[in-house]
């Protein structure tokens, strides 16, 4: 897969998980991360800003289609459970997280994941 290639399938991606209108980066590095030489890719998601960075590694190119193509999915998937993400790193900060909090942040997750489905389901004939 190319660099053109995989930024046509976070075109399609993108759509399938309602965040074509978000701000979005897509950086191809040149190394891989110190702290995981083994990554292929990883996504930074800021919620409050919709705004995602899509971090491709060298070793995603040496990959399989199908291990790219499901590794893509797999990053998107973490914009969804970022919310969720957010709380449990504020509450390994020691900061106080409400019950009314978690429960937003499950509830909206929950939700993107159900539009996503559905959206998938509509296609089916």
């Amino acid at each position: 897969m190319t660099e053109e290639e995989v930024k046509e399938i976070v075109y399609y991606l993108q759509n399938i998980f309602e965040v074509s209108l978000w701000e979005k980066v897509i950086s191809f590095e040149q190394s891989p991360d110190k702290d995981d030489a083994d990554n292929l890719a990883d996504m930074t998601v800021w919620h409050d800003y919709r705004k995602y960075q899509l971090r491709i590694y060298p070793k995603f190119f040496t990959e399989t289609r199908y291990s790219q193509v499901k590794t893509l999915i797999h990053e998107f998937c973490h914009i969804p459970t970022s919310l969720m993400s957010e709380q449990a790193d504020r509450l390994l900060d020691g900061k106080l997280v409400t019950k009314e909090e978690i429960r937003v942040a499950n509830e909206s997750s929950t939700s993107w994941f159900e539009q996503i489905i559905y959206k998938a389901l509509l296609t089916i004939k």
